[in-house]
């Protein structure tokens, strides 16, 4: 009996020496992100289709009410990753933030100026908004950016011409709207073709239909990034979370079902059917993917010539000191 129970002992130490690596406790990211959205989807497939468990990574997510107070908890050290815009980051490098890029998330913006769709049917352009009451997620967001280059290209004042309001949330702004408490906002997928469907919202200037400012149109989204700290002490973990981003990408980028199962997940009460309509878009964007991890050069040129015309920054940021550049070997991985 006594020989036995110590076979049994040993047979258990040897299963628990040989366990596999993922049943070990994986690394905790803290990483905030502005208001849910399908731009995010890389992230959310990395982490539900099981990526990042393989990179022996698990995502704590907070959302935001925009990418300033998502780059604010950045800098205070109250997360370890952040999701913004690349614009953001350039922003931030420029006022001395030790912050870099580790890696692109979506290519495309999904963004589109909205007005209620009732109360102001006979609005067809930007200049007839003069005196409305719009919605940006915060000020600082990208949103709050592109609403004013909008309004700046229709020499339209965000400060005489229009009032902005902060409402966190998407599903907030087209709740508003549909109350009459604001008259339009800068929204996007998928409450951008959920409002549309339902009657509530029409578009003013859509950038996902090509509409707008060149400048705007061109510039990749929105990008993963984190402090200089974080990748001096812990650069295995940062190759590992965009390794797994990337795979994503790629994963999205060639299973479209799966991104709609995990899409759908994360929006319960969407129609399957309108929702895969919106993913599919989302990816098959012409000109481009609207999801990739790469953060080249021309997009980092971009982005500054279009901040330095519009003043948002002094000077140009060089490529080496906006992006990690470490992180590009693991732009295009995938499992």
């Amino acid at each position: 009996m006594f020989r036995k129970a110590l076979l049994g002992l040993a047979c258990i130490a040897t299963v628990a020496l040989t366990a596999p690596a993922h049943a070990q406790e994986k690394t905790v990211i803290r990483m905030g992100t502005p208001p849910l959205g399908l731009w995010m989807l890389p992230v959310l497939v990395a982490e539900d289709k099981g990526i990042l468990a393989k990179e022996g990574l698990t995502l704590k997510i907070n959302y935001m009410r925009g990418g300033s107070e998502a780059a604010a908890a950045l800098i205070g050290n109250n997360i370890d990753v952040m999701i913004g815009a690349l614009s953001g980051v350039i922003i931030l490098r420029s006022k001395g933030a030790p912050v870099k890029a580790l890696s692109a998330i979506a290519g495309v913006r999904t963004f589109a100026l909205v007005v209620d769709a009732k109360r102001h049917a006979n609005v067809t352009n930007i200049h007839q908004i003069k005196g409305m009451k719009i919605a940006t997620s915060r000020r600082g967001s990208d949103g709050d950016l592109v609403t004013r280059v909008l309004l700046a290209d229709a020499n339209l004042s965000p400060e005489k011409d229009v009032s902005l309001i902060q409402i966190g949330g998407y599903d907030n702004q087209l709740l508003a709207i549909e109350k009459g408490e604001i008259d339009g906002a800068m929204i996007l997928e998928p409450f951008l073709t959920i409002g549309i469907k339902k009657g509530i919202i029409k578009p003013i200037v859509n950038l996902k239909a090509g509409q707008g400012p060149e400048p705007l149109r061109k510039r990749v989204w929105t990008a993963l990034s984190t402090t200089e700290e974080f990748l001096h002490k812990k650069p295995k973990i940062a190759q590992s979370l965009v390794r797994g981003i990337a795979s994503a990408v790629n994963y999205l980028n060639t299973n479209e079902d799966g991104a709609v199962e995990v899409a759908h997940k994360h929006f319960p009460k969407m129609d399957v059917g309108l929702l895969r309509e919106i993913v599919k878009s989302n990816i098959h964007i012409p000109g481009g993917r609207g999801f990739l991890a790469e953060i080249n050069t021309e997009a980092i040129d971009l982005e500054n010539k279009f901040l330095v015309s519009e003043k948002f920054i002094p000077s140009v940021q060089p490529y080496k000191d906006v992006v990690a550049i470490s992180m590009q070997p693991y732009w295009h991985a995938s499992h």
